[in-house]
């Protein structure tokens, strides 16, 4: 069966958006919204499928244009031989017997009869006054308080008053008179109980009539938009978004009453209210100046009244560990959570004044990671790089942010530029939590890189930090056969397998004459550790520790050197493929090659054709697999 939504002529398209998502949010999914003109009362055939018709708020003048005639007979008969109808502030105002709006205003008075008549009496407006077309200037959200007697048997419990949006709807004169055919479900509270809804038998079906806009929510994008621009907008906002739960719960009592079929409420709430809690991320710091240097640069894009840093993707709350989320932030989590968007992520830092260096959150709130035992080893892996001949300021690491939401750690950096663009370059995230095998480490490093390093292309940072990754593993187990599979793969042979165990990816973007990279990390450390007496197997946090120094040290040289022939070599000691012959295949070649090595300019895989003598081919990592099982380069 269908639910057809009227969108023509005196319709506004907001109260038509928002009405059809209160019905697909509280109907059961039998029903089919569809939003119709006024051709579909051409036909008759609309009445077969259709178990209510919505007139929605608007204009009630251009409704009687649009549907003068016989479309209003169609709609009575519908209505009449057990049909329903729902009319929201110009619909109700349409389907009653005579209409009385703004007596004695000479520019918009109207006093005319209505040819529906389902409300057997008059509807008078405005309820409220300030009314104005095309304006919010007059809107409001008002109490409406319920009828008890009219919900007695209801199994749904809902607040006595429940607010709704407000802008130029009427009242139902003298309702109780009409008890026959008429009965109260509401009353505006401020005034006397003046009926604002209200159902009405009709023949065989039913009008449910409503003069407020039940339909109306407070989005995500209200919000924010109303932040930048209009306090006294904002707060009838939060009132509307606090007062959803009851508003959704009197609309499921209403549509019940008519008896169309209900969405359950566990699909309406069940899921998302487990999504409410923000994702936490929390912000360490090998000094206080690491924390604070990041948190100022993120603080101030803050927004001014929800204090969230409003991104492409994501919205953030940066507040120090001893504050709790600000009220408007709430709301605007409870929105976002309603729409099916990620919730509010909050950015946790330690307290910057008492802090002791370094900087970090209780144990208890990240029992997977210690970061007082990673910042030990970190300063532990870079004496011992000191103390074998590499002198240099290291900065990588310095800070770092634990996460437990690892499904989304990636995309919240590349996905939301004025949060990537608040971190330091060398800040490293980590991933963990209590679902995942806590033998897999995940981690991504931040890494701004100028453009005016010509001689160091930033092609070869994917080669460089899967180096750092096996290096680190082999320092683990020196009789660990860890190998790199082109172009950042990271395996391990055993007498009887070759395992997948680690995979580098780098995404890359271009802010003020730099690269911009989130190299993302993952390891799998379960065959490391079975290879290994667990005695010796270090700390998650040693291993996180060594790679990052490493690959900081590998990538200082390169800087200052480029890519040494010495650096190129090592990689390809590493690498599972030296002189492998494979099938070449691409769009504009077919070859078969024998793997040479990487070009030192612009970081190629080199192959050389065996079947044309001579011939190079440079094949970019980008661009093209290495498919090993199948001895097969192909094109991405």
């Amino acid at each position: 069966m269908k639910i057809l939504v009227y969108d023509d002529l005196g319709a506004s398209s907001t109260s038509v958006k928002h009405i059809v998502a209160m019905l697909k949010s509280t109907l059961c999914q039998d029903y089919v919204v569809d939003v119709v003109d006024r051709k579909v009362f051409d036909s008759e055939e609309w009445q077969t499928e259709c178990a209510m018709l919505v007139m929605p708020g608007g204009r009630d003048l251009p409704y009687c244009q649009a549907l003068d005639g016989r479309p209003n007979q169609a709609i009575k008969a519908f209505v009449e031989n057990g049909g329903r109808y729902l009319g929201i502030c110009a619909g109700a105002y349409y389907a009653s017997e005579s209409i009385e709006f703004e007596k004695g205003n000479p520019q918009m008075e109207i006093i005319a009869p209505r040819p529906l008549g389902f409300y057997p009496g008059l509807c008078r407006g405005t309820a409220y006054p300030g009314f104005s077309y095309s304006s919010e200037r007059g809107a409001r959200l008002v109490p409406v308080s319920l009828n008890k007697e009219a919900f007695e048997s209801s199994q749904y419990t809902i607040s006595e008053d429940v607010w709704m949006y407000y802008n130029g709807g009427g009242y139902f004169v003298d309702a109780d008179q009409y008890s026959d055919q008429v009965t109260v479900l509401c009353g505006y509270k401020e005034l006397d109980n003046a009926a604002s809804i209200v159902h009405c038998r009709v023949g065989k079906g039913h009008a449910l009539l409503i003069s407020t806009h039940p339909e109306y929510e407070a989005t995500s994008d209200d919000l924010l938009a109303a932040a930048t621009t209009d306090n006294h907008h904002l707060r009838l906002l939060n009132q509307l978004a606090l007062s959803r739960t009851d508003r959704n719960g009197l609309m499921r009592l209403c549509f019940s009453r008519i008896g169309l079929k209900l969405d359950s409420l566990e699909n309406t709430l069940g899921s998302k209210v487990k999504k409410l809690t923000p994702s936490t991320m929390y912000f360490t710091g090998l000094t206080k100046a690491c924390v604070s240097e990041s948190v100022s640069r993120l603080q101030k894009q803050r927004n001014s009244i929800t204090y969230l840093l409003h991104d492409a993707t994501d919205s953030f709350c940066i507040s120090d560990i001893d504050d709790a989320m600000g009220e408007q932030a709430v709301l605007f989590n409870m929105c976002r959570v309603r729409e099916g968007k990620p919730p509010i992520i909050q950015l946790i830092y330690p307290t910057l004044t008492s802090a002791i260096e370094p900087l970090y959150p209780p144990h208890s709130v990240t029992p997977q990671f210690s970061s007082e035992a990673y910042y030990r080893f970190l300063v532990q892996k870079r004496q011992r790089e000191q103390n074998i001949g590499t002198e240099q300021q290291y900065v990588f690491g310095n800070s770092l942010i634990y996460t437990s939401n690892i499904s989304r750690t990636i995309s919240v950096f590349t996905e939301n530029p004025k949060f990537l663009e608040g971190l330091s370059s060398g800040l490293v995230c980590i991933g963990l939590n209590e679902e995942q095998n806590q033998d897999v480490l995940c981690f991504s490093i931040v890494l701004r890189h100028s453009f005016e390093l010509k001689n160091a292309p930033v092609v070869f940072l994917q080669y460089l930090i899967s180096l750092a990754i096996v290096k680190c593993l082999k320092s683990v187990g020196k009789d660990l056969s860890v190998h790199i599979k082109w172009p950042s793969g990271i395996y391990l042979k055993t007498k009887m397998n070759l395992i997948g165990i680690g995979q580098s990816k780098t995404h890359l973007s271009f802010v003020d004459n730099q690269y911009v990279l989130v190299i993302d990390n993952q390891v799998n450390l379960t065959d490391i550790r079975d290879a290994m007496p667990a005695s010796v197997f270090p700390a998650l946090e040693d291993i996180l520790a060594d790679i990052v120094t490493k690959f900081e040290s590998m990538y200082t040289t390169f800087c200052q050197r480029g890519i040494e022939d010495r650096l190129l070599q090592e990689y390809c000691y590493y690498w599972l493929h030296k002189d492998s012959i494979v099938a070449l295949k691409t769009s504009y070649q077919n070859d078969t090659v024998k793997i040479l090595g990487i070009t030192p300019d612009h970081g190629m895989l080199k192959v050389e054709s065996l079947q044309h003598q001579g011939k190079l081919y440079g094949l970019l990592p980008n661009s093209h697999f290495l498919d090993m099982e199948q001895s097969l380069i192909r094109s991405l």
